[in-house]
């Protein structure tokens, strides 16, 4: 068993071309954090750990309502990153940039 950690989400270009992205991240499908407005050259704080066996999926999103919310990308970490240290994720889907840093522990 090993346990990710999420700690940064920063924003180098959104999805939305008007203005700020409504990001939110889902760790196996169970959204863990956001919805949170977010635009070019910010960051947030996220903060979440989760427990996971063989791999997990992270997947990043911007909430489009009424209209389907866009897929930014995703993620696929497995237990035999435990130990590499902080890492950073890049998400480059329907136009937006972001990365994510990220931890692996045993």
């Amino acid at each position: 068993m090993a346990t990710l950690f999420l700690y940064t989400l920063m924003c180098q270009a959104t999805q939305d071309s008007t203005g700020e992205d409504e990001a939110y991240i889902n760790f196996n499908g169970q959204r863990v954090f956001g919805p949170t407005n977010i635009n070019d050259a910010q960051s947030r704080e996220i903060g979440v750990f989760r427990r996971f066996e063989g791999q997990a999926t992270v997947d990043l999103f911007d909430e489009d309502s009424p209209d389907a919310d866009d897929f930014l990308g995703n993620l696929i970490v497995s237990q035999g990153e435990a130990g590499q240290g902080v890492k950073i994720a890049t998400f480059t889907g329907s136009g937006a940039h972001y990365t994510m840093s990220y931890e692996v522990k045993s």
